[in-house]
């Protein structure tokens, strides 16, 4: 995170705006650059999370799913979101290896993505943390 100049602060800040909730720490583990299938994260106008507002249900359908040993939710964006003109999606071009995004969970649409201008057979290797932050 200090290589980004972000500061300690900062982290608190966002763990702190989401307490209690879930955070995303993604990492590339992809020896190299990441190529191809980076990360993409669903954007605001601003810049930020288009669900920022708090208005989840307006972007994202969510369900509780049970089959044999997983359980667990799955959340899909709603399409009229994806393909809506001012919808912005914004990744880390040629991400290098260690390094990380942090984002809420619930409020940012997140999916790997196919580069038409990238390798066909370059791999991705990557690791996602959810964490639940508390008081």
């Amino acid at each position: 995170f200090t290589k980004r100049n972000f500061a300690h602060s900062d982290y608190v800040r966002s763990a702190s705006a989401q307490s209690p909730g879930m955070l995303n720490f993604w990492v590339s583990l992809t020896p190299g650059k990441l190529v191809q299938h980076p990360l993409v994260l669903l954007l605001g106008r601003d810049g930020q999370s288009m669900v920022s507002n708090g208005n989840v249900e307006d972007v994202v359908s969510s369900m509780h799913v049970y089959i044999k040993n997983f359980n667990d939710s799955i959340t899909v964006l709603r399409s009229r979101v994806a393909a809506d003109p001012s919808s912005r999606w914004g990744f880390r071009p040629e991400m290098p290896f260690g390094e990380a995004l942090l984002f809420f969970t619930d409020r940012t649409p997140h999916s790997a993505a196919w580069l038409e201008d990238g390798p066909e057979d370059a791999v991705r290797v990557s690791a996602e943390i959810r964490v639940l932050v508390t008081d």
